[in-house]
């Protein structure tokens, strides 16, 4: 039997209405309540018609272009895939005291690619695996499959993730066919030292550090240090430099010297991430990273009027296999429709100086790997409905994750553009595990006066 089903026990109705039927007087949230309320006879009501939606991307205005962004991803989750952009600038082989001819293949030693994994990605290795292999325990070394090609045009500041650029089908490196091992930092050995000596003679555009097509890498998206980093408790070290960004190692002959080249330009391209519903029938998703919240109502018009609403949830049922990520808060908000409808996306200042959005209720650390039903109370927006405050004007839901303007539900130091989670919420086209809005309330006792 779906959930949304299943009737209210007699004592739980019982606790709804053990803290009384006091009116309150009028306030600026709009929940003072009528006398003269029959408390024996509480209703209940369970709606599941949502009659408006839609979804709105958050942008940061700290975050003037995606590469701005601390955390590089790359693999794949689920048949979504993404891989990581890096462009160096081979002028600072000149600035580091390197004479034009002494780039060459005799007096180069070793090039190395080096990547620092972010902490909660090297901690959560098995996190990903579909089954664990017998003999495998926790601790096991992540393993990966690293193909490295060249950008066949200059990758600039502006590159907005959703497709891959083109690249040169040969490849600058390959992992071999056991793979790379990751956890703590990725080393991608062995580089041809004609590669550098090409990109210092003949221009750099950048390269794709891509996934390759083997069936043992290890499920899910991983997390790497960009050259925004900022948040160096996330991994697994410190360096001298505090740069943890995809570093290109050269050991050099003469001078005898380790020259490493930080990235001018590093991105991720998320090309194949899950497109983000476009109603309600298929899902409702709350996403980080590229932040994403969806908005929704009910039809509430059976609600009747001059009643106690004792308490209303809403519930949202969170699908694992379509969700990922660490442990995030989950936040409902009521918003007008005049500020949202139209809107495809908005800043997150003017979303938080706007004093129409109302917080109902959240909660904490939530595994988007492993939650399935979320009960949220949004008693008072109920209450208000009742009560005629909105005069006629659409109010809806809205979910976000722990943003800064949730001080209550912002536990960490981690902006949500940090990591990218995904909650995906079950549809109205799923009829065991659809939203739902459960409305327990008493009626005014018109016989009592």
């Amino acid at each position: 039997m779906p959930k949304y089903l299943k009737l209210l026990s007699t004592g739980l109705l019982a606790l709804f209405l053990a803290t009384g039927c006091t009116s309150e007087l009028p306030n600026s949230v709009g929940t003072d309540l009528p006398d003269g309320l029959d408390s024996g006879n509480p209703e209940r009501i369970v709606t599941v018609d949502v009659v408006a939606d839609g979804n709105v991307a958050l942008t940061d205005p700290d975050i003037i272009n995606y590469s701005d962004n601390e955390v590089l991803y790359f693999g794949h989750q689920d048949g979504e895939e993404t891989s990581i952009l890096v462009k160096y600038n081979m002028a600072d082989i000149d600035s580091a005291g390197i004479a034009p001819e002494q780039v060459n293949i005799d007096n180069i030693s070793s090039i190395k690619l080096r990547m620092w994994m972010i902490n909660w990605y090297k901690d959560h290795n098995t996190a990903f695996l579909d089954t664990i292999p017998e003999g495998r325990d926790t601790g096991v070394t992540l393993k990966r499959h690293y193909e490295v090609h060249n950008l066949t045009s200059e990758l600039t500041e502006d590159y907005a993730p959703g497709t891959e650029p083109e690249f040169a089908p040969g490849m600058i490196y390959e992992s071999p066919s056991e793979g790379t091992p990751g956890g703590g930092s990725v080393l991608l050995e062995n580089i041809a030292f004609q590669v550098l000596v090409d990109w210092y003679t003949n221009g750099h555009n950048g390269i794709i550090i891509r996934e390759g097509a083997q069936p043992d890498s290890t499920n899910g998206f991983f997390g790497f240090a960009s050259k925004e980093l900022t948040h160096f408790a996330e991994v697994p070290t410190l360096l001298p430099e505090d740069v943890f960004a995809p570093g290109l190692v050269i050991n050099f002959i003469d001078p005898d010297i380790t020259l490493t080249l930080w990235p001018e330009i590093d991105t991720s391209t998320l090309h194949t991430l899950g497109a983000i519903p476009e109603d309600v029938t298929e899902g409702l998703v709350v996403r980080t990273h590229l932040r994403s919240s969806p908005w929704f109502s009910f039809d509430l018009q059976d609600l009747p009027n001059n009643i106690l609403v004792n308490r209303a949830s809403l519930f949202v049922y969170s699908d694992s296999t379509k969700s990922y990520g660490p442990l995030t808060s989950l936040v409902a908000t009521e918003v007008p429709d005049y500020f949202i409808a139209d809107l495809d996306s908005i800043d997150l200042v003017t979303l938080q100086e706007d004093s129409e959005m109302y917080v109902l209720d959240g909660q904490p650390n939530i595994d988007p790997n492993t939650v399935g039903w979320i009960e949220l109370a949004v008693t008072s927006h109920v209450q208000r409905y009742a009560n005629g405050v909105f005069d006629g004007e659409p109010m809806h839901f809205m979910l976000f994750t722990g943003e800064d303007m949730f001080p209550n539900y912002d536990l960490t130091s981690i902006d949500p553009d940090f990591y990218l989670s995904r909650f995906w919420f079950a549809g109205t086209d799923d009829a065991e595990n659809r939203p739902y809005l459960e409305i327990t309330y008493t009626e005014r006792n018109v016989g009592g006066e």
